[in-house]
């Protein structure tokens, strides 16, 4: 019997320890994650700050700029530049939005994930404690002299 309780105790530990490094990865992930996320978050304000301000240059200007500039020669082409650019931004906050929406269900997976690898852990420390008690007790047991049995 001591035996099959010693083997399930080193069992015990070892699937701790195994889930112990789960965790611990599972928390390196989650805070990578998190520092991505919060990077996205500031790409999508600045790109909303920027989105504003070609918004309000393109309110204001009521017709385009017909005048021939001096350094290049060409018409100005300011305001088909402007709409090109806000474009292209309305088109990356938009790739940016979808990925922190990806980011945080992902997120959400790995706390889930901790939250259920936490649980299994206080369960096999658990069951570790019992085996352990059980072992000691057992040791004691065996070690009572015969001649005090009645």
């Amino acid at each position: 019997m001591r035996q099959q309780l010693e083997k399930r105790l080193q069992s015990l530990k070892d699937e701790f320890s195994e889930k112990q490094a789960n965790l611990t990865d599972l928390e390196a992930k989650q805070t990578n994650l998190q520092n991505t996320l919060l990077r996205i978050s500031g790409a999508i304000q600045v790109l909303q700050e920027e989105h504003s301000k070609i918004s309000e240059i393109l309110e204001n200007a009521s017709e385009p700029p017909e005048e021939i500039n001096s350094e290049t020669g060409f018409i100005n082409q300011d305001l088909t530049v402007s709409n090109q650019i806000k474009a292209q931004l309305e088109q990356r906050l938009q790739s940016l939005k979808l990925e922190f929406e990806d980011g945080q269900r992902i997120l959400a997976d790995y706390e889930m994930k901790q939250a259920n690898l936490q649980t299994t852990l206080l369960r096999i420390s658990g069951g570790i404690q019992v085996l352990e008690e059980e072992l000691v007790q057992s040791s004691e047991t065996s070690h009572i002299p015969q001649s005090l049995a009645v």
